[in-house]
């Protein structure tokens, strides 16, 4: 009774193979006119068997529904025959400057030189290490790797120096979405690969992300020709823009369709 909404978009917070808690997830503890959705993401591009009815009847209980992926929404539609809405992330309704507001620079790292910042949540592969040494000895910059605890300093960087160190870096090399996200925002280049021994597929926000911004020349296993150090999204700001709109457009009509 004490407010008038609640809402769930927090990442990966539909994932089926990790476990939120039913509350959390669908916020079932709210009446279903509290309910709103700000871009929640499922991670993969299926739910578990076990977990199907219970996604069934959570994702029943809201008015409106909004994800991150193609594939989200096609999860929604066929568990409930809803039409969701596919939203940009939340990271992206700020722009660069509003994240440098919270950038802390890293100790111990050498910013007066040019460098590759690698996160790769799946491990770096033998293909990954080979085109890493390739561009990095080809334009002589430092590499940093993130999630490497050979590189300490790193391996315990907090999400305010994850921003500086995407904001300052040549080129990014990931599997993560969010890094694909930042290196976005910050206007830098990127190459995205597959997510290494992932049990299901990884890449649904990834490949959404890339198929709405026209970025998909910036995944290696697209067979599309691309500069690896090209940092050209002129276009994709132009879409950035509209997809803002969209997201203000969903939030508003949520809001009124609530009538708490």
């Amino acid at each position: 009774e004490e407010y008038d909404y609640f809402s769930v978009g927090s990442d990966q917070i539909w994932n089926s193979y990790l476990d939120f808690g039913y509350l959390t997830e669908f916020l079932s503890f709210a009446r279903p006119e509290q309910r709103l959705t700000f871009s929640p993401s499922f991670g993969t591009d299926n739910i578990k068997q076990s977990k199907i009815e219970n996604f069934r009847k959570g994702l029943s209980g809201f008015n409106n529904i909004s994800v991150r992926e193609s594939a989200g929404a096609k999860i929604v539609k066929e568990l409930t025959g809803k039409n969701a809405s596919v939203l940009i992330d939340p990271t992206m309704m700020l722009d660069a400057k509003d994240w440098l507001q919270i950038a802390k620079k890293p100790k111990n790292i050498d910013f007066t030189k040019s460098y590759i910042l690698t996160y790769f949540l799946g491990g770096r592969t033998k293909k990954i290490e080979e085109d890493l040494n390739k561009y990095s000895k080809k334009e002589n910059m430092n590499v940093y790797h993130l999630l490497d605890k050979e590189q300490e300093e790193l391996f315990v960087a907090d999400p305010s120096e994850f921003i500086y160190l995407v904001s300052k870096a040549k080129m990014i090399m990931t599997d993560s979405f969010h890094a694909c996200v930042f290196s976005l925002l910050f206007n830098k280049a990127f190459l995205v690969y597959d997510r290494a021994g992932a049990a299901e597929n990884m890449m649904s926000r990834i490949e959404t992300l890339l198929e709405k911004f026209n970025l998909q020349r910036k995944y290696v296993n697209s067979g599309i020709e691309n500069d690896p150090f090209e940092n050209d999204y002129k276009l994709s700001y132009k879409i950035l823009e509209n997809e803002r709109r969209n997201v203000i457009d969903f939030l508003q009509k949520s809001l009124k369709k609530g009538k708490c």
